[in-house]
């Protein structure tokens, strides 16, 4: 009688099989990973020989374009040209202003199949509108006056929110004139834009002015508008609210509607009570 005996040997088809997990898990893990590559380069654009200058901004432009095996997308000289598109249609040069310092930074990203490529153009912008000899002193107080005319309210560099599309954004505050203020922010494919707005549509949202007896994160009560009823008459209803923003004028506040959905809507100060 022939006795048999167990084959404790791994078969080929197994170690074929693992072989070929690990392989997959290896491709897998290359395939999420990816690389990205910097560089730029600095050049300069408006001569600053003369003396009779200033810097009175920063900006900024950006592009991208995206691959899928090497087919699609712009190459490098367009994707430039559309960040310097994007750089003046959010600082339009005035008469007498020029670009100086200007900066390229190119940012290449790799995902296996995928490429990426993403340019920033940063320069300052230089104003030679200066005024000479006598002039300069009677300009400056000019200056002075314009900034300060109903601005010590709001500071450059302040973080504030400002009515957009039906909605707030966040911004800052990069410049201030006599009759308007300019902002900086993202749009929502966070490139960055520039805006003016009138002082009295711009709310503070990270500092106190002064002056102003109500604070941000402060709760309030304000009357809110309900529907009208069948007389076309509008009732109103008190409603827990916090403060968000600071305005000249009134304040920015934020509340839950009868949903429970939060609503934003500006309030005088006037009709603001605390809690």
């Amino acid at each position: 009688m022939k006795i048999g005996r167990t084959d404790t040997t791994t078969k080929p088809d197994s170690t074929i099989k693992i072989f070929f997990k690990a392989g997959s898990l290896l491709i897998l893990l290359v395939f999420l990973s990816s690389c990205a590559f910097h560089s730029g380069l600095m050049t300069g654009n408006a001569s600053l020989s003369d003396p009779e200058f200033s810097i009175v901004d920063f900006a900024i432009g950006s592009s991208e374009t995206i691959k899928v095996f090497g087919i699609g997308g712009l190459n490098a000289d367009a994707v430039v040209l559309e960040a310097k598109r994007n750089l003046y249609e959010n600082y339009p040069l005035e008469k007498g202003q020029a670009l100086a310092n200007v900066t390229v930074d190119f940012k290449r990203e790799y995902y296996l199949i995928v490429s990426k490529l993403k340019v920033i153009i940063s320069a300052e912008i230089v104003d030679f509108n200066a005024p000479q000899g006598e002039d300069i002193k009677a300009f400056s107080s000019l200056h002075e006056i314009e900034n300060s005319n109903n601005h010590d309210f709001f500071k450059i560099g302040d973080e504030i929110l400002f009515p957009f599309t039906g909605e707030f954004r966040k911004g800052k505050i990069t410049n201030i004139s006599k009759k308007t203020i300019t902002i900086r922010y993202y749009d929502v494919r966070n490139r960055l834009r520039t805006i003016k707005q009138p002082d009295t549509q711009i709310f503070l949202s990270g500092s106190h002015p002064g002056g102003i007896e109500f604070n941000v994160n402060e709760k309030v009560t304000v009357p809110v508008s309900t529907d009208m009823d069948h007389m076309g008459d509008t009732s109103y209803l008190s409603k827990d609210a916090v403060i968000i923003g600071l305005g000249t004028e009134s304040a920015l506040i934020e509340y839950l509607d009868d949903n429970h959905e939060s609503k934003r809507a500006v309030k005088s100060y006037e009709v603001l009570k605390k809690n």
